[in-house]
């Protein structure tokens, strides 16, 4: 297990299978292999499966800017939607936009090889550890 997965272990995670590719000052990169589970009514990859790996994507990119006294939790997601997959791998690549002291902005863009499937941008609040 990598630091990136040790920081982000959650039962929620692990239960989706998000694995971690790169987590670090430049932003971070996860992949989600696409289960017959993950399918909507219509064949497409849900919406909250979309919504799960950004949200994901995101804190991981502010945790790799954040010393190890500082959390950060999600004030708030903008999600696009742009595509439906249907099979495949899922990559999700995720930025700092901008970190203070108590918020911080992040952007997720999710991919199925070179198509843009899902965009989200997300604020979040960055707190001293208990």
């Amino acid at each position: 297990m990598t630091g990136a997965q040790q920081t982000f272990r959650s039962p929620f995670i692990e239960h989706l299978g998000i694995r971690f590719i790169s987590v670090g000052h430049e932003g971070a990169e996860l992949e989600l292999p696409i289960e017959a589970e993950f399918l909507n009514s219509v064949g497409v990859v849900h919406g909250g499966v979309y919504a799960s790996l950004a949200d994901t994507g995101l804190s991981a990119a502010i945790y790799g800017r954040l010393p190890p006294d500082r959390f950060a939790v999600t004030a708030e997601m903008s999600c696009r939607y742009l595509q439906g997959a249907r099979e495949g791998t899922l990559l999700c690549r995720s930025r700092v936009l901008h970190l203070g002291r108590t918020t911080a902005v992040a952007e997720s863009e999710v991919f199925l090889g070179d198509a843009l499937q899902f965009k989200a941008s997300g604020t979040f609040m960055v707190m001293a550890r208990p």
